[in-house]
């Protein structure tokens, strides 16, 4: 351990002045199968609340075909508004509905699975004396273990890995760093009767979740977001977050490109509240028309029931407004949505259109952009959800072997790089 200035404590381990790189192509021999006798998923949970694998190992090892326990489907990118005005400043970090938990964690490192702390989620516990994680950061840049560059073979294999060389779908057990992170939050009061929803932009590269002791769920998936619905575990006052992050689990075989391998809770986490029953999702098309003068708004949504079953029809108003805030339309798109087709919990969807006349188009020189704010109104017509969405009118097609936006043929120049920072890393 070392102490940096500030008084953190730091744990350093520097292999090769600290940047670990594999150079040979060459294949690894067989690899020493993981014991089946490591924890598994049951850990702090009853066993009628989480089912094991039945293979016997956990969801990081060995069962390449699991990538998600308990998590919320994939949806648009939003966040609840108060009002219309919010919806149309779009600044999604400015709502009375979401809680923003960056900042510092304690935190606690492994260089390997079977060191952890098995108990490290338990609410009884005392964490006075862990280390302090920022959140979002990496790790490595914190003190902990090593970054990894590799433009091609697997970081787990060779010295780094103490030549286990793991081989799919197993992933690695001699060298696998685990990262144990706790953070408390208060519920606020005005959230009561809503759900509660834990989202995480980003977590490199798989995790296990517990909310007040208890296990929520578990994903792997380090570049897209990972959302929980917590209601049912959350209460007034403290609450209690743990997290698991694994650097190697067995998805990892498939991330396999040129870049430097780091690890941690590296993008933003926050909670936002929704109502009971909530639009989930939409989607917004902008078919072109007309020799691309005129154009068409497409909405599709789902709206899901998280109480109890009902037979009332709900709508989602859809008003498009432009880059000064004015109302395209005269009245709005409104789509039904019958919510008592579906049992609670799963998604009534609905779609609409609605004409727009000479748009202003979107493209890389003109990029011109609009509002669509939803609103979803109960049977008796009172808004209970706000949310909204830049949009661009233009029209993406390939045609004679050409690349096309609004008709016109464009060239492409990028970059195949990971977003990295000398002090920062990816966060």
């Amino acid at each position: 351990m070392s102490t940096e200035p500030g008084g953190r404590a730091r744990r350093r381990t520097v292999i090769g002045g600290g940047l670990a790189a594999i150079g040979s192509a060459s294949l690894p021999l067989a690899a020493e199968p993981a014991a089946a006798q490591q924890e598994t998923a049951a850990d702090g949970l009853d066993a009628a609340a989480w089912t094991d694998p039945p293979n016997g190992y956990p969801e990081w090892n060995n069962n390449i075909g699991i990538f998600q326990v308990g998590a919320e489907p994939a949806h648009a990118t939003f966040m609840p508004y108060a009002d219309l005005a919010q919806a149309l400043a779009a600044d999604r970090t400015d709502s009375p509905y979401r809680l923003g938990l960056d900042g510092d964690w304690r935190f606690q490192h492994a260089d390997r699975p079977a060191d952890r702390d098995l108990d490290f989620y338990r609410t009884d516990l005392d964490d006075s004396g862990w280390d302090t994680m920022p959140v979002p950061a990496n790790w490595q840049p914190e003190g902990y273990d090593f970054p990894i560059y590799l433009n091609f073979t697997y970081p787990w294999w060779g010295a780094n890995g103490q030549n286990e060389n793991a081989q799919p779908p197993y992933a690695p057990t001699r060298f696998n760093p685990v990262g144990q992170y706790r953070r408390s939050f208060d519920l606020p009061s005005a959230w009561q009767g809503r759900r509660v929803h834990l989202h995480f932009e980003g977590v490199k590269s798989g995790f296990y979740l517990w909310v007040n002791g208890t296990k929520v769920g578990y994903r792997e998936g380090s570049y897209t977001p990972s959302e929980f619905d917590i209601t049912d575990h959350v209460h007034s006052g403290a609450n209690l977050i743990a997290v698991e992050v694994y650097r190697f689990p067995d998805g990892d075989w498939l991330e396999d490109q040129d870049m430097i391998r780091l690890s941690g809770i590296f993008r933003p986490v926050f909670l936002y509240s929704l109502p009971a029953v909530h639009l989930r999702d939409f989607k917004i098309d902008t078919p072109l028309r007309d020799g691309y003068t005129n154009a068409d708004l497409a909405v599709a949504v789902a709206v899901r029931n998280r109480g109890a079953q009902q037979t009332a029809t709900y709508t989602v108003e859809t008003q498009l407004y432009d880059a000064g805030g004015q109302p395209v339309w005269s009245a709005p798109l409104q789509t039904q949505v019958a919510i008592g087709s579906v049992q609670p919990g799963q998604d009534a969807t609905g779609k609409g259109t609605k004409a727009v006349q000479g748009p202003r188009l979107w493209s890389a020189e003109h990029p011109n952009l609009y509002t669509a704010v939803l609103r979803l109104r109960d049977p008796s017509g009172a808004v209970t959800q706000t949310v909204s969405a830049r949009v661009g009118f233009r029209e993406f097609a390939i045609r004679d072997g050409l690349m096309r936006i609004n008709g016109r043929p464009v060239s492409l120049r990028g970059v195949n790089r990971h977003e990295m920072d000398p002090y920062h890393a990816a966060a």
